[in-house]
């Protein structure tokens, strides 16, 4: 029975079929795994507070090294993207 909860799933960080982390996160995972909304992340990737790679014609990535980066750098101060305007 799948897992009902007020939570998403997150996105696995290891790939079991090819026996190597993932290096990479589509735009869903890459904010499911870090935990904010897509629309959160893509607002973050638009301000230029992360990079992003775009593969092909549309398919845009994360690396998992800047989201590990920007979680351990941004816990601190418990902020995350635009800052609040006084």
């Amino acid at each position: 029975m799948p897992e009902v909860g007020p939570f998403p799933r997150r996105q696995q960080t290891f790939n079991a079929r090819l026996a190597v982390p993932l290096i990479t996160f589509r735009v869903r995972d890459a904010a499911c795994y870090i935990g904010i909304s897509p629309t959160a992340l893509w607002r973050l990737l638009h301000d230029g507070v992360l990079p992003r790679v775009t593969i092909g014609k549309g398919c845009t990535v994360v690396p998992r090294l800047v989201l590990d980066t920007l979680i351990a750098s941004e816990a601190p101060d418990r902020t995350l993207g635009r800052k609040k305007q006084p």
